[in-house]
């Protein structure tokens, strides 16, 4: 417990990233897919729950890497090739 009766927060849980601001962010993989219907789809992540919205045709989403293999067996979904970065 802090003082003034305040609580301070836990500490995360498993890789974390700097924001630059002194708070750490949780290390999060993403993926990115590309929608290829012709109207609109939502599709729901299994593992997160997240839902994930794409607007039109070639509308590109970036999602939570434990929600791809779910994603992945969604008609009209593709998963695009990762970039490397330096």
């Amino acid at each position: 417990m802090a003082c003034c009766g305040r609580l301070q927060p836990s500490a995360p849980s498993g890789p974390v990233t700097s924001t630059g601001g002194g708070h750490p962010m949780p290390a999060v993989s993403t993926r990115d897919f590309e929608y290829v219907g012709e109207t609109a789809l939502t599709a729901t992540g299994r593992v997160t729950g997240m839902r994930y919205r794409f607007h039109g045709p070639g509308a590109t989403v970036t999602v939570d890497a434990r929600d791809a293999p779910s994603l992945s067996g969604v008609p009209m979904l593709r998963a695009r090739a990762a970039v490397a970065t330096a």
